[in-house]
């Protein structure tokens, strides 16, 4: 298959183009930045398209001939104002998938997030499926966002069928969190907030690549599929295992979560008002649901229609981190 990827430099993107390789597809990759088509090259892109997914009309008709998009790209970020994410997220995605309509691309794979179900009407999301409403009242514009485009999609007709993977958490060698994470537990600054038993969900990069090139040829047409590790991770468990792994001592202090909570809240109230630069101190809301949004995911649909099974254990996981 001819493949069309944006975000490929990104996190994932740097493990999904290597595997397209592998599997013998070839890959056209879009480059935003100055530094990414050197990065695309090393990681096998056959084709580079300079561009950005803000204004697309100039590379648009480099869609044509090609058998699937893979659209990763999205701003790593999680604050900020509405009209970046409705320009970067909803509005650049609208028009790439109205390109893919135009030149006839048959399949359209979108990543969006587990995060299209958090919000302040939300308290627990264990059991759901692909089923479940979405926040009424999301925590951040981000998950806003990605609810306008599944919504988008869901609705398209046409040409082009697209599927829609709603990924949780992303870990892996390689990510800024690990190491913030790392930084944080070296320099004794982490706290444990919350029930350390709470579940939670993840997927291991390698996982979500498993999904993504499952979903270029397999699964219904504007559906969208829950993709996990298929591992019952709590907050203990996974961030205490991350931080064995890494060789650091485990952290032992915690923060009462009422106390955040109401912090947060106030914090994001005097960041708008006052129009700080960056974000609120010392977490956002949505940030803070990692820690207190019990959540557990059912996959039974992408099993079914995407024949997905994770390809890398919590443990081969662990292990990889320790190499």
């Amino acid at each position: 298959m001819r493949v069309f990827v944006t975000g490929g430099d990104g996190f994932i993107g740097r493990h999904l183009l290597p595997a397209l390789v592998q599997a013998g597809h070839q890959v056209t990759a879009l480059a935003g930045e100055s530094h990414s088509p050197r990065v695309l090259q090393q990681l096998g892109a056959q084709a580079i398209v300079p561009g950005r997914l803000e204004a697309p009309e100039a590379w648009l008709p480099a869609l044509e001939g090609h058998d699937a998009i893979v659209h990763l790209a999205a701003p790593v970020r999680v604050w900020g104002p509405w009209a970046l994410f409705q320009q970067q997220m909803v509005q650049a995605t609208q028009r790439l998938f109205q390109g893919a309509m135009r030149y006839r691309v048959p399949r359209f794979v979108y990543t969006s997030s587990e995060t299209v179900h958090w919000g302040w009407d939300v308290t627990d999301l264990r059991g759901i499926d692909e089923h479940a409403a979405f926040s009424q009242r999301p925590f951040s514009h981000y998950s806003r966002a990605k609810q306008e485009v599944e919504r988008f999609l869901q609705r398209a007709t046409g040409p082009t069928q697209p599927v829609i993977l709603r990924l949780p958490f992303v870990w892996g060698p390689g990510t800024a969190f690990l190491a913030e994470l790392a930084r944080q537990v070296r320099q004794g600054t982490f706290v444990w907030v919350g029930d350390p038993d709470m579940p939670i969900e993840a997927v291991h990069v390698d996982n979500a690549v498993v999904a993504l090139q499952a979903a270029l040829l397999q699964g219904e047409p504007a559906a969208a599929y829950f993709v996990t590790d298929d591992h019952p991770h709590t907050l203990r468990s996974f961030l205490g295992g991350i931080i064995e792994a890494l060789g650091l001592p485990m952290p032992r202090r915690r923060l009462p979560v009422g106390l955040l909570q109401g912090w947060t809240r106030a914090a994001e109230t005097a960041w708008r008002a006052l129009r700080l630069p960056g974000k609120p101190f010392p977490m956002t809301c949505f940030e803070l649901a990692f820690f207190t949004l019990p959540r557990r995911y059912r996959i039974a649909r992408a099993q079914r229609d995407l024949n997905y099974a994770p390809e890398r254990s919590w443990q081969a996981g662990l292990a990889a981190l320790s190499a």
